[in-house]
């Protein structure tokens, strides 16, 4: 079986598992990583529509993924104002 071929299964079997994730964050990560082996797959065939729709999924995910996980931080409360971000 052609690599190319291996590679698009890979990732459309990474996509069906990213379906099945419910934490939107790893669901964005793992669907990167599809369109990653979307993209190598387009670059294989010489596909540069795929490849351009594929790189702009890529660059929206990766910027989402950077906004979780900066939302995901861990942030420092001053002792005098913990009480009201607890209630």
């Amino acid at each position: 079986m052609p690599a190319d071929i291996i590679i698009v299964n890979i990732a459309y079997f990474l996509t069906f598992i990213a379906l099945a994730v419910r934490e939107i964050y790893w669901l964005r990560i793992i669907l990167t990583l599809a369109q990653v082996g979307q993209l190598t797959h387009a670059y294989m065939n010489v596909d540069y529509s795929k490849g351009f729709w594929t790189v702009i999924f890529v660059i929206i995910n990766i910027y989402q993924i950077i906004i979780l996980y900066l939302d995901r931080r861990e942030l420092s409360i001053p002792e005098e104002i913990k009480d009201l971000y607890h209630n």
